[in-house]
């Protein structure tokens, strides 16, 4: 499944930084890679994602580095890093 990141959404504000808020929702513990498949780097902030080619428009956050979170084109995401729901 491809994803893409959401554009436009740093206005959208939390009472954490996106990446905390996306390791409480998955119980994540310690510092997660970039969610992007094929990047080594570490992931810097909680990214607003949406699937693409699919019913699902929901958003989601996932951990990214900053280069891949200003990414325009679909990607793959590493199977073990897991989405979690943007809203709750």
């Amino acid at each position: 499944m491809e994803w893409k990141n959401l554009k436009g959404t740093g206005d959208n504000q939390a009472s954490k930084p996106w990446l905390d808020v996306w390791k409480e929702r998955t119980n994540y513990k310690g510092d997660p890679p970039c969610g992007r498949k094929g990047c080594g780097k570490a992931a810097t902030l909680g990214a607003h994602v949406i699937k693409v080619d699919s019913y699902d428009k929901s958003w989601y956050l996932l951990p990214l580095c900053d280069a891949c979170n200003k990414l325009d084109d679909p990607f793959e995401k590493k199977e073990n890093v897991p989405v979690a729901p943007a809203a709750k």
